[in-house]
């Protein structure tokens, strides 16, 4: 079924109607408006020309012009009373860097008469001490060589574990080798109180 063309909404017959109020024209508030548009039947004011000469003019206003005063020049640096003297700010860095070096030389001065009069002192060490602490060590070597024999004649070695515990085993072997070694020479033994 087609709409049939004569039947269309017109204004007002469906919706709100606005008040009349709302209906009126817009006034300005303010009284300020712009320029107006000329008009489609105003013509352009056409061959307005003018015999001013614009060089001639602007020459003669140049000359005519008061030069531009430029700023007071200061006085020359060469004549005041501060020149060649240091500055007073930078007198009181150089007293404050004379003053720091002075506390750092008398700090290091202290430190080095603190360093010279710690001599270690030694003392001999008694026989029976010495055979008594080489029959030790030699006894902790026995018992570290045993658990390293152990660890080595084992048919494999499959973990990282056994082998860092072998290597570990394998220096404090060579450690207490190197002690036995240094107490078994001849001679006193001095040590440090």
């Amino acid at each position: 079924m087609k709409p049939d063309p004569s039947k269309f909404l017109r204004r007002g017959s469906q919706g709100q109607v606005l008040p009349k109020q709302a209906c009126g024209k817009f006034k300005r508030k303010s009284e300020m408006k712009r320029i107006p548009v000329p008009s489609s039947q105003d013509k352009p004011i056409m061959g307005l020309t003018t015999t001013k000469n614009f060089i001639v003019s602007n020459a003669t206003q140049a000359i005519i012009q008061e030069p531009k005063r430029l700023k007071e020049e200061e006085e020359s640096f060469l004549k005041k009373e501060e020149y060649g003297k240091v500055p007073k700010y930078l007198q009181k860095v150089k007293q404050e860097i004379h003053r720091e070096q002075s506390i750092i030389t008398k700090c290091v001065q202290e430190q080095s008469k603190e360093g010279e009069e710690e001599e270690p002192e030694y003392e001999m060490m008694d026989e029976g001490e010495r055979q008594k602490l080489i029959w030790s060590l030699k006894k902790k070597w026995d018992d570290v060589n045993s658990h390293y024999q152990k660890i080595c004649h084992r048919v494999t070695i499959d973990s990282l574990g056994d082998m860092k515990r072998k290597e570990d085993q394998e220096k404090e072997l060579q450690h207490l080798e190197d002690d036995i070694q240094r107490l078994s020479r001849p001679g006193p033994l001095y040590i440090s109180k």
